[in-house]
């Protein structure tokens, strides 16, 4: 099973996160977009890799990658 790790700061300040906290060490260099469910406990990343990332926003644990 591939490991994936939480976006880079860099990769969530250019989508507009106020105050990223969290390191990546291994995700697509090329994040095209997020998105964070309306109570906040979860994060959608999306890139060139084709796949939807889904994290949990409070421990930054990878829960699923689904293919577009």
């Amino acid at each position: 099973m591939e490991k994936y790790i939480w976006p880079s700061e860099d990769v969530l300040k250019s989508h507009g996160v106020k105050d990223p906290q969290g390191q990546a060490i291994k995700h697509s260099k090329h994040v095209l977009a997020l998105a964070v469910t309306t109570d906040g406990r979860y994060l959608e990343t999306g890139g060139f890799d084709r796949h939807v990332h889904l994290w949990d926003v409070r421990t930054h644990e990878h829960i699923q990658n689904m293919c577009s």
